[in-house]
């Protein structure tokens, strides 16, 4: 089938909330990263969410996809490259997010569709992703959001809240995100530093993450050493923001303990 013909046939699909033959599942794999941002954000993107979220894909087919990102691991897919490699990278993460949102969800017909060792692998895989990712764009012209730091953040987010995910998962996922701003060198210029704040917030609203825990995280966060270089004050620039994200979620949903509160509210009014 020609790839016009494809698009079309997808797009009515789309519409009308319809199931996916084998044949369209497998192009929509091997268009995560589509070029295209209208065929891959409009149509594989919304597709994948669509058939994961509506049970619209069969247990072999979701065994099958499952299978697929485990073997080839794409969250490394040409690491030292950026753009289209990225954005393969990026939207790849979301479409692993979906599934282990899936995985772990009582309600949903997917659930415990991973076994032990795959939901160990994704989750393990998940939390490293933006420890090697390098590449900071946002939007570009060609590409249109590219979004890697963002989807690796969603990403965290839902491995922070899976009901699988172990105290050292947590740790891990902390001390990633404190190296994101420890060595960051630029701002984030799309708010990614929001959606890492997110990722948090989802951590204390499932239980995983303790209040106590995050306090004595933040309190090792500290930006002493001010240079008085553009570098850093941008750097902690995005830690207030980041830490803001989730001291307004938290305020909207009244889930304090005092002493994060306390904490929180000493960083941001310190600097």
């Amino acid at each position: 089938m020609l790839e016009q013909e494809m698009i079309s046939q997808l797009k009515i699909k789309q519409v009308n909330n319809q199931a996916l033959t084998q044949d369209e599942l497998e192009w929509l794999w091997e268009n995560i990263g589509n070029p295209n941002p209208e065929i891959r954000d409009d149509l594989v993107f919304c597709l994948f969410w669509q058939v994961i979220f509506e049970q619209l894909m069969t247990k072999e087919q979701l065994r099958w996809l499952i299978e697929k990102m485990t073997v080839t691991n794409p969250l490394e897919y040409r690491m030292e490259e950026v753009g289209s490699a990225t954005a393969y990278r990026s939207f790849s993460a979301l479409v692993m997010g979906m599934i282990l949102q899936v995985d772990g969800n009582k309600t949903s017909g997917y659930d415990s569709c991973l076994t032990t060792l795959e939901r160990m692998s994704w989750i393990q895989n998940g939390i490293h992703y933006l420890k090697r990712e390098k590449d900071r764009t946002g939007y570009d012209e060609k590409l249109g959001w590219v979004h890697a730091f963002a989807h690796g953040a969603d990403l965290l987010g839902t491995i922070i809240s899976h009901p699988n995910c172990t105290p050292e998962y947590v740790v891990e996922v902390l001390e990633v995100i404190s190296d994101i701003f420890q060595k960051s060198k630029q701002p984030f210029m799309d708010e990614e530093e929001k959606r890492l704040g997110l990722a948090i917030f989802f951590g204390i609203e499932s239980g995983n993450l303790s209040q106590k825990l995050l306090c004595e995280w933040i309190k090792k966060q500290r930006f002493e050493e001010l240079d008085g270089s553009r570098e850093s004050y941008q750097r902690l620039a995005m830690y207030k923001s980041f830490l803001a994200t989730i001291y307004f979620r938290m305020e909207a949903l009244n889930l304090w303990e005092n002493s994060l509160k306390d904490e929180m509210m000493m960083i941001l009014q310190e600097y």
